[in-house]
């Protein structure tokens, strides 16, 4: 069965309420495996936005548009899921986030046909370290059930609009703008990596020390009642 869903993202509050009002105004033909799948043309919508971008910066705004598009689809599918009990609980949890991590590569792939030919390798490092936190989120929680999708309050809809951000800013400013900034944005999203994996080591560090303490604790506990 699939894990529970932790997050405690700063907008989390907000994105409850934004979501639940939409979700009474999607259309009973539209299915959650509908919702699931239009990742699949959003992937596809921002390659095609980013390579005419190369042309002019101002379909960097379309590709924004896309991104948000994208988050209140992965949002909605779950809750239409659950509302209509449509029963594709495992199929979703896993689309959702193959997909999640299709529509990450693809901003990505779409970000380095920006780059002039000889720094296209720095999507290389990003799309690592991008892969690295989905790593690490998935491997803790086959270990303690529990899926954490923020992180020091930043979590799916954050990201969003940091890649909103980082497009508004592109349209602006131009290709230099995002040639001096890329290697801090790196450096940054490595910084928050390790502090990530740090911080979920030493709690399941301290989870199992905590167990295990338990644990002896029982058999002590069960060891006097013998005696007895």
């Amino acid at each position: 069965m699939p894990h529970r869903k932790r997050s405690e993202s700063m907008l989390a509050p907000f994105e409850h309420i934004i979501i639940d009002a939409m979700l009474e105004r999607v259309p009973v033909s539209i299915r959650c495996e509908h919702l699931t799948l239009m990742t699949v043309l959003w992937s596809a919508a921002a390659l095609i936005t980013s390579a005419l971008a190369r042309q002019s910066v101002r379909w960097l705004w379309a590709t924004s548009l896309i991104i948000a598009c994208q988050y209140v689809t992965d949002c909605l599918d779950g809750k239409v899921g659950v509302q209509r009990n449509a029963g594709l609980a495992e199929w979703s949890y896993y689309m959702d986030h193959l997909l999640d991590y299709v529509f990450l590569c693809s901003l990505l792939i779409g970000y380095s046909t920006l780059l002039p030919s000889h720094l296209q390798f720095l999507m290389l490092p990003m799309l690592s370290i991008a892969g690295g936190f989905m790593v690490s989120s998935f491997l803790a929680c086959h270990v303690t059930g529990e899926l954490r999708i923020s992180f020091i309050g930043i979590g799916p809809a954050e990201v969003r609009l940091t890649f909103i951000a980082i497009n508004t800013l592109l349209a602006t400013y131009g290709q230099p703008y995002m040639v001096r900034t890329i290697p801090y944005i790196i450096i940054a999203a490595f910084v928050a990596l390790a502090a990530l994996v740090i911080q979920t080591q030493r709690d399941l560090w301290t989870a199992h020390k905590r167990r295990q303490m338990s644990e002896q604790g029982q058999e002590v506990a069960a060891g006097i009642v013998r005696l007895q």
